[in-house]
């Protein structure tokens, strides 16, 4: 990813730390059931930053951020859970 997304992935890196929670909470994306994992959006919409919550709300997991294309990160992160 070019400089300016990183910078715009970075600025929602930022709000995750001030409330883990503005994400939307994921369960079953197209036969992947990513329950208990959230998606927040970044630049329009584009990008895709799949993250969990740990340690009582202490802990942000990022397990990945990718492209919206085919749902791929969905389907990265299953792989790696």
């Amino acid at each position: 990813m070019d400089k300016s997304v990183q910078n715009i992935i970075l600025k929602q890196f930022k709000k995750l730390t001030i409330n883990p929670h503005i994400g939307q909470l994921l369960g079953n994306v197209k036969n992947l059931n990513l329950t208990g994992y959230y998606k927040l959006y970044a630049d329009n919409k584009k990008i895709r930053i799949v993250y969990k919550i740990e340690n009582d709300n202490l802990l942000v997991l990022i397990f990945g951020i990718g492209k919206r294309d085919n749902n791929k990160v969905y389907k990265n992160v299953y792989d790696r859970i």
